[in-house]
């Protein structure tokens, strides 16, 4: 046998009795605060129930940013905008038929997101609706809209945004800021370079 006696046990039988009930505790802490983790509320989940979001709704909305955060990086900055890599910014459009993107800040429902000025936005979806590219930087950027959808130039008086094929050459440009368009054609713009 091997091991000392104490008080006529073995000391590796304290020894293991020991860290099976060290390791008990340690699991039992650990699932414990895995479960807090697990059903604790999205760091947006107050936000979006303020825009009139059920808790599925809400669910879902979470669930397209984490999707698009894992496939484009970048950083969640509110319950439905994703500023991109690149700085420029997403926005999604809320489910449900709530007011698209939100409330301004008197609290009144916005049905059309705001272009700033100094800003271009892409729309997914035509009359400036859908999802939202807003682009400040000048630069190429990815257009990863496809069919019918919208723009808005709202960059500094006479700058050109040119809607750029797969090959990065410009087909087309707008006649500078500002424009629009409530009903673009998406299918063939794979580069957009906003100024």
């Amino acid at each position: 046998m091997t091991g000392q006696r104490r008080n006529g046990r073995r000391t590796s039988l304290y020894g293991t009795l020991a860290a099976t009930a060290s390791l008990a505790t340690v699991m039992a802490m650990a699932g414990t605060a895995g479960a807090e983790a697990r059903h604790s509320p999205a760091p947006f989940a107050t936000q979006a129930q303020a825009f009139g979001l059920s808790t599925g709704e809400a669910r879902t909305l979470q669930s397209r940013a984490d999707t698009l955060l894992a496939e484009e990086g970048g950083t969640q900055i509110a319950a439905n905008k994703i500023r991109l890599k690149d700085g420029s910014v997403l926005v999604l459009a809320l489910p449900g038929g709530h007011a698209a993107y939100g409330k301004d800040s008197n609290g009144r429902a916005l049905a059309q997101y705001p272009c700033d000025f100094g800003h271009f936005c892409a729309f997914s979806g035509t009359n400036f609706t859908g999802d939202v590219r807003d682009y400040f930087k000048c630069r190429e950027n990815p257009m990863p809209f496809t069919g019918r959808g919208s723009w808005e130039n709202n960059q500094y008086t006479g700058t050109i945004a040119n809607f750029e094929s797969s090959d990065h050459v410009s087909r087309w440009h707008d006649d500078g800021a500002y424009s629009e368009d409530k009903d673009a054609d998406w299918t063939w713009v794979v580069w957009l370079r906003n100024c």
